[in-house]
């Protein structure tokens, strides 16, 4: 479970950046936007139904609802937080990876009602190619 979570956080962060060859910060997708190539995504490639894609882009929309507004989508700068441990701090329910954690578990086991076996065997299978990906990229660290 706690490696889905990883695979969904990276999901999400490679949906959201996109290289910069003059080394300016990359843009943040609008949510809205966000929500909808994530459900278009999903619907394409685990071929969900148009009454499953529907169900899809409400979870997306009620999950990234519960992530809070970010300063930056009003043209606001970011204010600097201090940097903290594993455990501490986080936008997510609870703060940290245990939030996230949490917010993750909640995803999948609403995704898992409205998929079928079939398709939810293949998202978690994707998920899992998506985090031994990256921690080789990593050098295998956990």
């Amino acid at each position: 479970m706690k490696k889905l979570i990883f695979t969904m956080i990276a999901m999400v962060i490679a949906t959201t950046s996109f290289a910069q060859p003059d080394g300016q910060r990359p843009q943040r997708m609008d949510p809205k936007e966000m929500i909808a190539k994530r459900t278009e995504d999903m619907t394409k490639k685990y071929n969900l139904s148009s009454e499953q894609a529907e169900k899809v882009k409400a979870l997306n929309e009620k999950f990234m609802s519960r992530r809070g507004p970010r300063p930056e989508a009003n043209g606001q700068e970011r204010p600097k937080q201090p940097r903290q441990g594993m455990g501490g701090g986080g936008n997510h329910r609870g703060g940290g990876f245990g939030g996230m954690r949490k917010h993750m578990e909640e995803y999948n086991n609403e995704l898992k009602q409205i998929m079928t076996e079939e398709q939810y065997k293949a998202y978690t299978t994707d998920m899992e190619k998506m985090r031994e990906e990256r921690r080789a990229a990593r050098g295998g660290q956990q």
